[in-house]
């Protein structure tokens, strides 16, 4: 049986109501003010479905806004909605706590309920560090691969990406640093190198399930940021670290400050053929292969910003042209040219030496 009512309660406001009573009950009330409720809870005392606010794309308020969250109450009130200034009412960026900032770059927060950005390829640039993902809404889907895990890791990258985004997005994606996926996730470098990890699989369904409900019920982005820091923390604490770490930390700052390979290895006091194990087994890459990734993405964010040196760490334009053409199947010109993307604005404007992730 079904049934279906409609009341006009003023000039401004309509109010509809619809029940099934033989599955489930849905309530969805809109107002002209463009705000939608919808709730789904299983008749039959089952748990409560997540929750979804939603302020539609309008001149005044901005692109959209959105926070999905789980409930536990059968009518919760709404909650006010995050604003941020300019592209920020989509994307955000939260600093981890102190104790983190060596192994997490920031919480980068991507909102599109509205789908903004629904069918266009979003692209990722070869990225010298990790991503511990969570989504809240409907996963992104990596284009030509499989959709995005509701938990996942994406290793170091080598290539440039395609993603395609839906409507009712909503994630967090923790940017570890090179150290941060050998502290926090020792050995598997190899294993999420180019290719993305359902963290299920590799933690258990009961540490990945709780981990996204907890990120879920914490709703707002600073309370997400929270209840990650708390989450990494206790990795910390249950994660032994690897006896190598403080040599690999080492290895990988004389690298990013132009060393060659075989002086940090007479630097470090390790073996060459030890260090490259090392290298290939916590970051998936090697010295070399890595030492090449941190100089690209040098280059991106200097032709992004606008600023430095975008030869830096290449012998001539001859030499950078070819990685840009390697990696990412364009010029510096031709990418200055048309341009970052919004996403790659938004994050790229960061104070401190955020990471270049997209193009």
């Amino acid at each position: 049986m079904r049934l279906g009512a409609t009341t006009r309660l003023s000039v401004t406001t309509r109010l509809s109501v619809t029940t099934r009573l033989s599955v489930t009950t849905r309530l969805s009330v809109t107002t002209q003010l463009g705000v939608t409720t919808r709730m789904g809870r299983a008749a039959a005392g089952g748990d409560p479905q997540p929750l979804t606010w939603a302020t539609p794309r309008s001149p005044a308020s901005g692109m959209f806004g959105v926070i999905a969250f789980a409930s536990h109450r059968s009518s919760p009130a709404p909650r006010a909605r995050t604003t941020f200034p300019d592209h920020a009412d989509m994307f955000q960026v939260i600093a981890p706590c102190p104790a983190l900032a060596p192994y997490v770059n920031g919480y980068w927060f991507v909102q599109d309920l509205e789908g903004v950005y629904e069918g266009q390829a979003i692209e990722t640039c070869p990225y010298p560090g990790a991503v511990l993902s969570v989504n809240f809404g409907r996963p992104n889907a990596m284009e030509g691969g499989p959709t995005v895990p509701r938990v996942s890791l994406l290793g170091f990258q080598s290539s440039s990406r395609r993603w395609r985004s839906w409507s009712d997005t909503y994630f967090v994606m923790a940017m570890l640093s090179g150290i941060g996926l050998a502290r926090l996730f020792p050995g598997i470098g190899a294993d999420c190198k180019d290719r993305l990890m359902d963290l299920a699989a590799y933690l258990g369904d009961g540490t990945a399930c709780s981990l996204a409900a907890d990120l879920s019920a914490a709703w707002a982005p600073r309370r997400i940021a929270s209840q990650l820091d708390a989450w990494l923390l206790r990795r910390l604490d249950a994660t032994r670290a690897p006896i190598e770490l403080p040599t690999l930390a080492a290895a990988h700052a004389l690298l990013r400050q132009g060393q060659q390979v075989q002086d940090i290895a007479r630097l470090t006091a390790v073996n060459r053929r030890q260090l490259h194990r090392w290298f290939e087994r916590h970051l998936g890459v090697g010295p070399k292969q890595l030492m090449d990734l941190e100089r690209l993405q040098s280059s991106i964010q200097a032709v992004q910003r606008g600023d430095g040196d975008a030869l830096s760490g290449y012998s001539d334009q001859a030499h950078q042209i070819r990685n840009w053409r390697r990696r990412l199947a364009q010029t510096p010109s031709g990418y200055a040219r048309g341009g970052p993307s919004p996403l790659a604005e938004y994050f790229g404007r960061q104070p401190g030496e955020g990471p270049a992730f997209y193009l």
